[in-house]
């Protein structure tokens, strides 16, 4: 019990942590933590118990209902907070823990009312339930949680293990399709999959079935079934895309445009530090792409990581106190505490590429400064700031592996003739 006590208090001070650095808004409140994870692990067996009281099951099987539900609930929530210590949600989740909460509990009751019309769970959107106790936590998380609903499905309304396993497979083909979705979000092809592979299986599954499950392909019930899981698949998908995943994309196309206020100033106010920005933020875009990152973050990043020193030496603070002025997005204004590695060390993908090409950036530039006719050996440099980087350890919180690490300096190596612009 103190074993568990500790877990939930290290979770919640990972969150209390992100919150702080990610969304920058009111005092983090642990007792709506408590709240909304009490209330999920007792309406559980609640839920189910009732639901399977009200169809008329036996006492032994209501009790062993409740206690798979008991065991299920637990270990999702174990899940849960070991997430929140490894920092391992999607998009900023981790800051938003009631959505899966909320999510879950609209899922259960929801299996709990197809129960009670137990000869139409065919309608019932699986695919889209797969996708949302997935896009509202995390791949581990969701997997465990959909194969956990499925069962409390499958034993609620007595579905023929044909049937679950159909649905079981469609479900985890949309967690796997949706898996990297903070780095490669596509509604139509995993609409189009998803369609694709319901028609699919659903065929095979009923031609290994008799004669009855063959007039099912038949029903409405198929067609029925195929329309809800598409539709509210969809619905669900541009609800997260609106809200969650580009969300600030108005916002960084604004911050992207070179008549932008703040890049504006830059230019007139310091116009190394401009051209620094410029081609910091040319290289961090087309790295972040190479590398499936976010590449809106990186080239905006790559634009305002100095521009605080429009107002002081100490450039890093005040870019900070300029971000949240003019409203950057919380990843943002995150990058520019991390990416020179002063405040907090780099702990994205993104604020490594804006450390790396800001150093070489300004490095060439120097040399360029110093000695103009000068043809410096570009991979050399690029070695010394790699090595220069990797031996201060800055580097062992981005959890850059050694693969994408020669990618990055290949990469670079590559863009000699970008480096003549430098001059």
């Amino acid at each position: 019990m103190h074993g568990i006590c500790f877990m939930f208090q290290k979770g919640l001070t990972f969150q209390r942590r992100d919150y702080m650095q990610n969304e920058n808004k009111t005092e983090f409140n642990s007792q709506k933590v408590y709240l909304f994870y009490t209330a999920i692990f007792f309406m559980t067996p609640i839920v189910v118990g009732f639901t399977s009281y009200f169809g008329e099951m036996g006492t032994t099987t209501i009790m062993r209902n409740v206690i798979i539900s008991i065991i299920g609930i637990g270990l999702i929530l174990y899940m849960m907070l070991q997430a929140n210590m490894a920092k391992e949600y999607l998009f900023d989740n981790a800051v938003h823990y009631e959505r899966i909460c909320i999510s879950y509990s609209i899922c259960l009751f929801g299996i709990a009312f197809m129960a009670q019309i137990s000869n139409y769970y065919m309608l019932f959107p699986y695919t889209a339930m797969a996708a949302i106790l997935l896009l509202f936590s995390d791949f581990h998380i969701g997997l465990i949680m959909y194969i956990y609903c499925m069962i409390i499905f499958s034993v609620l309304v007595n579905m023929p293990f044909e049937f679950f396993l159909l649905y079981l497979i469609l479900g985890l083909i949309v967690i796997c399709i949706l898996r990297i979705s903070n780095k490669c979000f596509k509604i139509v092809w995993t609409i189009a999959l998803v369609f694709g592979q319901y028609i699919i299986l659903y065929a095979v599954f009923v031609m290994l079935m008799n004669e009855k499950g063959l007039y099912m392909l038949q029903s409405v019930s198929f067609l029925g079934g195929l329309a809800s899981n598409t539709i509210v698949l969809l619905i669900s998908m541009l609800v997260v895309d609106k809200t969650i995943v580009n969300k600030y994309k108005s916002k960084y196309n604004k911050l992207c445009n070179p008549e932008h206020e703040l890049l504006t100033k830059l230019k007139e106010a310091a116009p190394v530090e401009y051209y620094n920005a410029i081609h910091t933020a040319y290289l961090s875009d087309r790295l972040t792409k190479l590398l499936y990152g976010d590449s809106l973050l990186a080239k905006t990043g790559g634009y305002y990581h100095k521009i605080g020193v429009l107002q002081s030496k100490n450039h890093v603070s005040k870019s900070i106190e300029i971000g949240k002025e003019y409203h950057f997005p919380p990843a943002l204004i995150q990058l520019i505490r991390e990416y020179t590695g002063c405040y907090e060390s780099p702990k994205t993908l993104e604020a490594v590429i804006v450390m790396l090409s800001d150093a070489i950036v300004a490095t060439i530039m120097y040399m360029f400064e110093k000695e103009p006719y000068r043809d410096p050996d570009y991979d050399k440099i690029i070695e010394a700031v790699f090595k220069k980087k990797y031996e201060s350890g800055i580097l062992k919180d981005a959890g850059i592996t050694l693969s994408m690490f020669h990618q990055m300096k290949e990469y670079y190596k590559s863009e000699v003739i970008y480096y003549e612009f430098l001059r």
